[in-house]
């Protein structure tokens, strides 16, 4: 067994960690590189156990429990004395891979696609292959999904060149029913107005941010309205920076495409001038363009926000598909932050666009429903961050995203922190950690009230246009543009937040916000193109 337990041959690169997945190695017996997490077994084990070598699967993954799949499933030494739990969602403690109601992968002789209701009747067949119970035999059928995403994401883990291996971990969080069919004809413009919400209200938030970037809290006045950006010749008051671009970028990749192709987004990265670039998408451009490395090498170790904040469009074309999104938003991030917690970030981000597109502020009001949205964000992504390797910039304590979004801010919602006293706790710069989860605080904090949320998102930030950007973009996919536009209807919806607190706060009353932000009318046709041609699953054959 593959973790330095008596099964194995004892040359295993388990028994020198001390059955840590989490280190790398190499099998001596097979030459095979272990990646992070180990998932390699050795094959003289399984024909040892059994003695039957023409049982052993084919070894083609990496396999998952979703989406496409190559190969017999072996990462899954559960027969005889391994029996795992059945019947019943969980992660092998073994191996890492998760369950949730089912298995799917390819018969390579047959190339039929097996599905398994249960991981016990899956482990059933395994052990017997094909000669087991009537009941153990699988249900075929074929396979769905983005099945050249679903191969690249295979060819670079066997390359080596993937951080994590991010679509084995986590939780399934389904999207319930079809989102656009579900409403019809009539909620299709509530449908509209959220995602135009979601593009515009996040460029709002970084035109306004950008000119407090970097200036730490409390320390000049606070921004109430757009500024010009000296910098930038010709640019209008409300300029837009490399939050919006990038979004931007990544949204028409996926129109023009139908689907995520990485190196037709590496390709858009580098081939503008960015405003305002970060650290990692810089050392990207310079080694995908002046380097020529391919882009699954080009990505850059960091655990930046510069993932998460151009996500969006991800949630907005898969709203419907959550392992879809999930396999989007990793890829998308590691094209230029090819890190664990920058991953999982651009799933956070992604699928909290999706849920608040299906939902109204009302049902985001109270304390239980945020503390759920919550757990849903963290369940996702669990896993992903591995243990231990990231640590707080305040305290220099272990930390992850999960444990932020899942503990720390329903905790700080309860306590009626102000997002002040969070981002104390929090932090608010580049780093992914803090900026992040500061976003949805603030935005959780008052949900109903785009103004507010702004506010103090800009004015109580470091990293002010992502942070604000991620902060408009929640807001505006909950409540649609034109409510975010509306502030007397802000003064009528009282949430959780609002009972104890004044609704005013010091933005402009008197002017459009969307009438001096630059790209305005590209970004409305950009999300009206993104209403229209969302990503739609092939129908099983």
């Amino acid at each position: 067994m593959p973790n330095g337990g008596p099964d194995n041959c004892g040359t295993c690169a388990w028994n020198r960690t001390g059955g840590d997945r989490t280190q790398g190695g190499r099998c001596e017996l097979r030459g095979v590189s272990i990646t992070v997490p180990f998932w390699t077994y050795c094959n003289n084990w399984e024909g040892w156990r059994d003695k039957v070598p023409d049982k052993m699967p084919a070894i083609k993954g990496p396999v998952y429990s979703s989406g496409i799949f190559e190969g017999y499933y072996t990462r899954i030494p559960w027969c005889g004395d391994n029996e795992p739990q059945t019947y019943k969602p969980g992660i092998c403690s073994v191996t890492g891979v998760k369950f949730n109601e089912g298995i799917s992968v390819v018969d390579n002789e047959t190339n039929d696609t097996l599905f398994f209701a249960t991981n016990d009747i899956y482990c059933n067949w395994l052990k017997g292959r094909k000669g087991g119970s009537q009941v153990a035999k699988p249900i075929r059928k074929k396979s769905s999904g983005d099945e050249a995403l679903h191969g690249i994401y295979t060819e670079i883990f066997h390359k080596g060149a993937l951080c994590c291996d991010f679509m084995h971990v986590g939780v399934d969080k389904p999207l319930k029913g079809n989102l656009d069919e579900d409403l019809g004809p009539s909620g299709k413009r509530w449908l509209e107005d959220k995602v135009r919400g979601a593009i515009l209200c996040g460029a709002i938030g970084d035109a306004i941010g950008r000119q407090m970037e970097g200036r730490l809290p409390g320390t000049c006045a606070p921004a109430t309205w757009y500024a010009p950006w000296h910098g930038w010749q010709s640019g209008p008051v409300g300029t837009i920076t490399d939050d919006t671009q990038m979004t931007w970028w990544l949204a028409e990749s996926l129109l023009t495409n139908g689907r995520l192709v990485p190196d037709d987004l590496a390709k858009r990265f580098t081939r503008e001038h960015i405003r305002g670039i970060g650290q990692a998408t810089r050392q990207f451009v310079g080694n995908y363009k002046d380097k020529k490395l391919p882009w699954y090498e080009a990505g850059v170790a960091s655990s930046g926000n510069g993932a998460a904040m151009r996500a969006s469009p991800v949630g907005i074309f898969f709203r419907n598909d959550f392992d879809e999104l999930k396999l989007a938003a990793g890829m998308q991030a590691m094209v230029t932050h090819n890190d664990p917690m920058a991953i999982a970030s651009s799933i956070v981000m992604a699928y909290a666009v999706a849920m608040l597109l299906r939902i109204n502020v009302n049902q985001l009001s109270d304390l239980g429903q945020k503390t759920l949205f919550c757990r849903d964000l963290a369940d996702a992504i669990a896993g992903i961050e591995g243990g231990g390797q990231y640590v707080t910039r305040k305290d220099g304590q272990p930390s992850t995203l999960a444990s932020r979004i899942r503990d720390d801010i329903p905790r700080f919602l309860d306590e009626k922190q102000l997002p002040a006293q969070v981002q104390e706790e929090f932090w608010s710069g580049a780093y992914v950690l803090e900026s992040l989860p500061f976003a949805l605080y603030c935005f959780l904090f008052s949900p109903g009230h785009f103004d507010r949320v702004i506010y103090n998102a800009v004015n109580e930030s470091v990293d002010s246009d992502t942070v604000a950007a991620m902060a408009g973009t929640f807001c505006g996919a909950l409540n649609g543009l034109h409510r975010n536009m509306d502030r007397q209807y802000w003064q009528k919806v009282k949430t959780d937040s609002d009972r104890d607190l004044f609704a005013i706060t010091d933005m402009k009353t008197d002017a459009d916000y969307l009438g001096e932000l630059e790209f305005r009318e590209e970004l409305t046709g950009l999300a009206d193109r993104m209403l229209d041609n969302c990503w739609r699953d092939p129908k099983p054959e």
